[in-house]
């Protein structure tokens, strides 16, 4: 498993103790759990650079408190792998600057499952919707 365990603390009203542990996902936690919101990364090197907008989804996520439920991993990328759905990043027109791509996050829950790009604004409700019954 790779070195990218932290956590996010975000000062939530009610929950300033709020805690996410973000590890890595394996076949064990995927066949024995539920509720699953996976962020897909290429490299090992995005669990740094993307950690701003990992921060900036789970503090969104974590503020719903229809969430509190979910459990966050990632996964990332090796050879072999096929590729995500959705995956194809967007080009930036000549002239300007290459866009930030939005994080891509798979959720899991029972045989369901969803992908997700998460831009700039979280889309909260979209994953309000998956998770409830």
């Amino acid at each position: 498993a790779a070195g990218g365990l932290w956590a996010v603390s975000p000062m939530l009203g009610d929950h300033p103790e709020m805690n996410v542990n973000l590890t890595s996902i394996s076949e064990e936690i995927f066949d024995t759990s539920d509720n699953l919101f996976v962020f897909f990364l290429d490299a090992e090197q995005d669990l740094h650079n993307r950690r701003d907008d990992m921060q900036r989804a789970l503090r969104a996520l974590m503020a719903e408190q229809s969430l509190h439920g979910l459990r966050f991993h990632y996964n990332i990328s090796k050879d072999g792998d096929a590729p995500l759905l959705g995956a194809s990043e967007e080009e930036a027109t000549e002239g300007e600057p290459v866009p930030r791509p939005p994080l891509r996050c798979v959720m899991y829950k029972g045989q369901r499952k969803s992908m997700i790009r998460i831009p700039e604004e979280v889309p909260t409700q979209e994953v309000v919707d998956f998770f409830t019954p």
